[in-house]
């Protein structure tokens, strides 16, 4: 008999305000019928591009892009119109109208839960409030933030601060109702971002807000994963919508102390704003007259290489990049792997015989018996991880 309901699965674990958000959460649900569920999850978190969103010793004297954010770094809440679950909270009005009728126990509980949510959206955390642990081995130290990960799910940034009261700041959600979001976030955001046709551009930019077009049809047009798992994101996910995508206009993320938005062709934004996609596009060569020597990917890369004086090391020992920087007074962070993450930008630091992709967690790496160098997948870029096997190539920089 109760209007609302928080599920979490029991291999979660869940930050300090988790409960708090979850039921200050539920009160949109009752003033927007276009929403069907709180989530405490973010498919997208990972160490390398939302777990620091500066990189430090960057002198910036600009202030952090908030055009999404109106209220602290780890409050930063969307909307989304794919089920994220992992800690998740709807209404019994939800539930009678969107869910019972489409049961189906020969499914997966929660493939049911995103076909029913089509056409909906649900509210979820830039940085998740829960942290999917699995087996005991997996070690629950994991989430810490310079901790050993062993596994995809040790890479995931979890909230770890204690927001206590700021939900029950209804300000501070109100721009979250489906009324006042497209013209309190999104079109404010794509007004004042700087236009950028590669999105290996962004290597250009720190603390800046950016927007890139992405020639698809809608949010199940399966293009969006030639660009979004190229930069190490997950894609198209249950029911075939992206994750984390906002269908009326794109998918939003973080990358080296920028924020991102996606931005589908489809979307009304783009016609509305088409002369500023067209015209107003950033030029490389203002900032890199080098532009063309390497591909753009590499160009981009290695320009901020050197801009953040960054050395790229190959190790010997069996210890992390985190352990192997500081032991030269330098540091490693989590962000710069992905800058190193490219046969290209190898190259200038290491002699392999061949670049492969299908490395494992402690990629980039150097395999000395046939002299190849490995390829991280993208996820799991981390400055913590160690291996005995091979030889761990390091992003180090002041």
């Amino acid at each position: 008999n109760q209007e609302y309901a928080i599920f979490i699965e029991d291999d979660l674990l869940m930050s300090l305000d988790a409960l708090d958000y979850l039921k200050n959460g539920v009160k949109l649900l009752s003033n927007d019928s276009s929403l069907y569920c709180v989530s405490t999850w973010n498919d997208n978190s990972f160490r390398w591009n939302m777990g620091q969103q500066f990189p430090l010793g960057y002198n910036s004297t600009k202030p952090h892009p908030e055009t999404f954010l109106p209220g602290g770094r780890s409050n930063f809440l969307m909307r989304e119109s794919h089920f994220a679950g992992l800690g998740w909270a709807t209404s019994k009005t939800v539930f009678e109208k969107r869910v019972k009728h489409r049961w189906d126990y020969t499914v997966p509980w929660d493939v049911v839960m995103q076909k029913a949510s089509e056409g909906y959206d649900c509210i979820f955390p830039e940085i998740p409030k829960s942290f999917h642990n699995g087996p005991l081995s997996w070690k629950l130290k994991s989430i810490t933030p310079l901790s050993e990960p062993s596994h995809l799910w040790g890479t995931v940034v979890v909230d770890q601060q204690k927001t206590e009261g700021y939900f029950k700041r209804g300000k501070h959600l109100q721009h979250l109702l489906k009324e006042n979001y497209d013209t309190q976030v999104i079109e404010p955001y794509i007004q004042n971002a700087t236009v950028i046709s590669n999105i290996f551009h962004i290597a250009y930019f720190v603390n800046e807000s950016l927007v890139t077009v992405m020639k698809v049809n809608d949010e199940k047009d399966w293009d969006w994963n030639k660009q979004i798992l190229n930069v190490g994101l997950f894609g198209n996910g249950n029911g075939g919508v992206v994750r984390g995508i906002y269908a009326p206009a794109g998918v939003f993320t973080r990358m080296l102390g920028n924020s991102l938005f996606f931005l589908g062709k489809y979307s009304v934004y783009y016609k509305k704003y088409r002369n500023k996609f067209e015209w107003e596009t950033f030029d490389p060569y203002t900032v890199d007259p080098s532009y063309h020597d390497r591909s753009p990917k590499a160009s981009a890369f290695m320009w901020r290489i050197m801009k953040d004086k960054i050395t790229v090391l190959k190790m010997n020992e069996t210890m992390s990049c985190n352990e192997f920087c500081s032991n030269k007074g330098l540091y490693c962070n989590d962000m710069h792997m992905f800058l190193i993450n490219e046969c290209d930008v190898l190259q200038e630091f290491v002699e392999y015989t061949e670049c492969v992709e299908g490395g494992t967690i402690n990629a980039p790496y150097y395999y000395d018996e046939t002299g190849e160098v490995f390829l991280n997948d993208g996820f799991t870029l981390n400055c913590a991880s160690k291996t005995d096997e091979f030889q761990r190539i390091c992003p180090c920089s002041p």
